[in-house]
């Protein structure tokens, strides 16, 4: 387990420092956007945007708009050569949090506006909206900075999830098998 120590603001404006532990990789987390769960507010989530840069590496070069990029990377090298996405991490205490290795929000596949430093910062906060499909269940609302620092304006996008989809297992087609302890919420 790898282990950062971060200093939070709290609500109550108090400083403290908390653990957060990730199997694998995970590299250098900005913003840590950490809110009690409004459906469980004991549960503490955060969405912390992760900074990747490779410099200007086969993979770096493979991204969109690479002449725009360079541009950007003769000003400062991490303007062309990073990227930034959005990860999940959770806490039952507020001190000691979970982060998943893998991307929670990554940029997409789109050919303009994406995979640069400065995109894919969450906004703060969780919005329970009503579905566009008639019939279903509310769903969670997460809005995402994109085309940040790539011209006069930015946007943001709004990615939706069901209620409580935060984390899902996963199993090849082979089959496999998922034991877990007793959930309490």
């Amino acid at each position: 387990m790898s282990g950062w120590v971060w200093t939070i603001i709290s609500s109550r404006s108090v400083n403290r420092a908390v653990t957060a532990n990730s199997p694998g990789r995970v590299n250098e987390l900005y913003t840590n956007q950490i809110i009690p769960y409004f459906r469980a507010p004991h549960l503490f989530l955060g969405f912390p945007t992760r900074y990747i840069d490779r410099g200007w590496s086969e993979s770096t070069k493979a991204l969109p708009q690479l002449e725009y990029r360079r541009l950007r990377g003769s000003k400062s090298q991490r303007e062309g050569t990073a990227v930034t996405d959005g990860m999940f991490m959770s806490s039952r205490d507020g001190y000691h949090f979970n982060i998943w290795p893998e991307s929670f929000i990554r940029p997409g596949l789109r050919l303009r506006d994406n995979w640069f430093y400065g995109d894919n910062y969450q906004n703060w906060g969780l919005v329970e909206t009503k579905s566009h499909i008639d019939g279903a269940p509310d769903e969670i609302s997460i809005y995402v900075s994109e085309a940040s620092h790539q011209g006069d304006d930015c946007r943001w996008r709004r990615f939706t999830l069901r209620i409580d989809g935060f984390v899902s297992v996963q199993a090849p087609l082979s089959g496999g098998e998922f034991v877990n302890q007793t959930w309490k919420f």
